[in-house]
């Protein structure tokens, strides 16, 4: 492999790495907005986030009675949780979003195990997900961009593994030098002769 195409390799597989670990930021600090949304009372929701968290914040908030009372109007005679639920839902919900931001922020470097367990963590968070509250076809744009998060993240890891077996450049060898004909190593001296006489005639004298 010539420097040329290792170098072209080489940023290639940074790029995605990068890459993944800008997925994993973008991705927590899209759930800390959702959140955000959710404890202030905006209907609005951003897809690129942790589905299992933001889900379980909506469920915890339910059912502590933090909604508007109509809700709750065909759920009665309706039991609440008790305050502090909620509060905990909160703490463990920043909690998890800043253990993916110290994934993000320790993963640079290509300290790719930092990259590895934000990987793990999301895929637990997805599958819990599921089993926690079911696979819905409402859904299926929510599924399709956690499957995109994963993806990348997976994406950058098989990156880090192909930068680091990626053999060293040859370096190829450099031609001799030679003028534009050709001729830098061609002998060009000229004998007539008359040299090689005369050092016969000297001979002769001694």
């Amino acid at each position: 492999m010539n420097r040329q195409t290792h170098t072209a390799l080489a940023q290639s597989y940074k790029k995605k790495y990068e890459s993944a670990r800008y997925s994993v930021l973008i991705m927590a600090l899209f759930t800390l907005v959702n959140c955000a949304f959710i404890i202030f009372g905006f209907d609005t929701y951003f897809l690129f986030s942790a589905p299992f968290i933001y889900y379980s914040l909506v469920n915890i908030k339910f059912n502590t009675g933090k909604f508007p009372a109509e809700l709750y109007d065909e759920y009665e005679p309706f039991e609440f949780l008790p305050e502090g639920f909620y509060i905990a839902g909160i703490a463990i919900a920043l909690i998890v979003i800043a253990v993916y931001v110290l994934c993000w922020f320790k993963s640079k470097d290509f300290h790719h195990k930092w990259l590895i367990a934000s990987l793990i963590l999301f895929c637990i968070d997805v599958a819990a997900d599921l089993v926690r509250f079911g696979f819905y076809i409402d859904n299926i744009i929510d599924y399709i961009f956690a499957a995109y998060v994963i993806y990348s993240i997976a994406s950058g890891i098989v990156a880090y593994t192909k930068l680091s077996k990626l053999p060293e450049p040859v370096e190829e060898p450099v031609p001799a030098a030679e003028d534009d004909f050709g001729f830098a190593e061609r002998d060009f001296s000229y004998n007539d002769g008359n040299t090689e006489n005369a050092e016969q005639k000297e001979e002769e004298n001694k």
